[in-house]
């Protein structure tokens, strides 16, 4: 378990030794009893982590693993206990997006919370698909207020959030901007 985003827990994991078959697939369980597990998330088998996502700041959840193949699932790994930590002071204001020359590309700006009462550590844009998939997190340093996100695909709008990192936590995440690749780039 690892993070100090308020709202996410990155869950990371290695194949079981023992596999009695290849393994074909993971699924995480998590929520906030240790006997009640009933949340879930299917993956591949190549997958060997994932970021839970809003999740709620200062709670306790507990999360577990089981590896899947043909014949069905293995057993659950023993549940592991994470605390989210505390949300600080107030998000980035004023996010926009704008194309860059590379039309793959777009450029994110942003302003720091207002007032900032603690260092940044640096800052993470959070985005994903319209659908939901392809959740990706860039990390920018605390100097920076705009940053390049690359290798975007066409016809696809993508939703994006930034968020400051500090020692002990971190801001709200920042109101969502949209972008959209166009299909027709030329």
């Amino acid at each position: 378990m690892a993070g100090d985003d308020p709202t996410s827990a990155l869950i990371t994991w290695r194949p079981p030794e023992l596999n009695h078959g290849n393994i074909t697939g993971y699924q995480i369980y998590y929520g906030t009893k240790k006997g009640k597990l009933s949340a879930q998330v299917n993956l591949s088998r190549s997958e060997l982590s994932y970021r839970v996502q809003f999740l709620k700041p200062q709670k306790s959840y507990h999360f577990s693993v089981e590896a899947w193949n043909k014949k069905g699932p293995g057993p659950l790994a023993e549940p592991v206990k994470y605390r989210t930590p505390r949300v600080i002071g107030n998000a980035p204001t004023d996010v926009s997006i704008r194309p860059s020359e590379n039309p793959y590309n777009a450029v994110v700006t942003w302003q720091p919370p207002s007032p900032v009462t603690k260092r940044i550590k640096y800052y993470t844009i959070t985005y994903h698909t319209e659908d939901g998939k392809h959740l990706t997190t860039d990390r920018v340093a605390a100097s920076n207020l705009t940053t390049v996100l690359k290798s975007l695909q066409a016809s696809t709008t993508y939703h994006m959030r930034v968020q400051a990192h500090y020692r002990r936590g971190a801001s709200p995440h920042s109101e969502t901007a949209k972008y959209s690749i166009p299909k027709e780039l030329l």
